[in-house]
């Protein structure tokens, strides 16, 4: 795991704000935005992850990789975790 360093709110609050920003231009998966923010932003390694989400480190692995059959009830029970749900706008 990489070594975490504090960080303002400020610095937290632009991450989010950018990583909101790719993931609704397509820059970014969901799956790619999940595994940054557990990766890099919390430090929490994948078995664990999926220990507190209350799913297999399998289907966390998938959701991370986007492949398999993945279920909004299981993407919405790691973002439960951040603090967050899936949202769907449509334009």
């Amino acid at each position: 795991m990489p070594t975490l360093r504090p960080i303002k709110p400020t610095e937290r609050s632009a991450q989010r704000e950018h990583l909101e920003q790719a993931l609704a231009n397509g820059d970014v998966t969901i799956g790619q935005a999940i595994k940054t923010i557990r990766r890099d932003w919390m430090g929490i390694p994948q078995k664990r992850m999926a220990e507190i989400a209350g799913i297999s480190v399998g289907t966390l692995s998938s959701i991370e990789r986007d492949s398999g059959n993945v279920t909004v009830a299981n993407i919405n029970r790691v973002l439960r975790v951040f603090g967050g749900y899936l949202n769907i706008r449509l334009k």
